[in-house]
């Protein structure tokens, strides 16, 4: 692990609005401290699973001086609401300030790429690291402590470091995956925004493409459905499956069923996401607000084909994504799919 040379300094925050905070931070205010700044969204699953790791560095170094702050960049139209994105920190556990990036300034004054991206900000106020992507959490930390114990030197020791079984080399299977599908990967043509169009599923289906049936109607960035009834259907490579969806109005009071099948049969309880249910004899998830749900997961390698039965008018898709890599937790279990 290597520190950059203090040369750049990390931008000042332009005044938008923060949640979990009771004053906007500034990092003029926060100089003498290491501040890491972290750029997400609340549909990225590969920001949701770094967030377990962030949950645990905010609480084991915030006595030692850390100050985490994070940066909501969304990516889609609805991650822009503010209420949106405060039922998602109170689900995800965020306890530190969130600021609402929905003109993606602070995006552009860190001249940010990729959704997560993690800055550490030294004591003076130049940016010292920055990590892009998930993983690569035991270098981050280094470089965490490293700038803690240069900010502070001669203070007590800091907490033990953090281990992590993703850390380890060799630890997990990797197999080439589908790339994540968005609403252009619609396989069975455009859909017009202004008026729904029927469509039904091709017997020609490859990955890298989804495939719906019923009336739809493309909304911004996104799919809905018109029809009472519709279908999804996903080829698709990868040990596991992630689509970001909503319910008509978005209102968690509410929500639509979907049921789901893999490869023609019930999904075996091996592969359930941690949305998927059993419901009165039915696979499936229920979609109440607009977010990421984990579908599948430890499917084995090759081919396969995901279909989503809907049976509620409104609901809307977005993209879906996919792993390409089995951890080892996965590796003994007593259910394989």
């Amino acid at each position: 692990m290597a520190l950059d040379r203090p040369l750049v300094r990390a931008p000042e925050f332009p005044p938008v609005e923060w949640l979990n905070a009771p004053a906007p931070p500034s990092l003029a205010d926060l100089r003498g401290q290491v501040v890491l700044v972290d750029i997400w969204d609340f549909t990225c699953i590969n920001c949701l699973r770094t967030l377990p790791t962030l949950r645990d560095w905010n609480t084991r170094y915030e006595d030692s001086g850390l100050v985490t702050l994070g940066v909501h960049t969304p990516e889609f139209p609805f991650a822009r609401e503010p209420q949106a994105v405060r039922r998602a920190i109170g689900r995800l556990g965020i306890r530190w300030p969130v600021a609402l990036d929905n003109e993606q300034e602070i995006w552009v004054l860190f001249a940010n790429r990729v959704w997560p991206t993690v800055y550490l900000v030294d004591r003076a106020g130049y940016i010292r690291f920055r990590r892009e992507g998930e993983g690569g959490y035991v270098e981050l930390e280094a470089a965490i402590r490293a700038l803690m114990t240069e900010s502070h030197p001669g203070v007590a020791a800091l907490p033990p470091p953090l281990t992590s079984d993703q850390e380890q080399p060799g630890g997990g299977i990797c197999l080439p995956a589908t790339p994540e599908l968005q609403i252009e990967a619609v396989g069975n043509g455009p859909l017009p925004e202004d008026d729904g169009i029927s469509l039904a599923i091709p017997e020609h289906r490859v990955a890298g493409a989804f495939y719906v049936e019923g009336e739809w109607r493309a909304v911004r960035r996104g799919l809905a459905l018109e029809s009472e009834r519709g279908e999804i259907v996903l080829p698709f490579q990868g040990f596991a499956v992630h689509a970001v969806m909503a319910a008509a109005g978005d209102d968690p009071g509410l929500g639509a069923w979907l049921e789901a099948s893999l490869d023609g049969q019930s999904v075996a309880p091996g592969c359930f996401g941690q949305d998927l249910q059993l419901r009165e004899g039915a696979t499936g998830l229920r979609v109440d607000t607009a977010r990421s749900y984990d579908i599948l997961q430890s499917v084995g390698p090759g081919l396969h084909e995901l279909r989503l039965h809907l049976v509620s008018p409104g609901t809307a898709l977005y993209a879906f994504s996919f792993d390409p890599c089995l951890q080892p937790a996965s590796f003994s279990r007593s259910d394989p799919c």
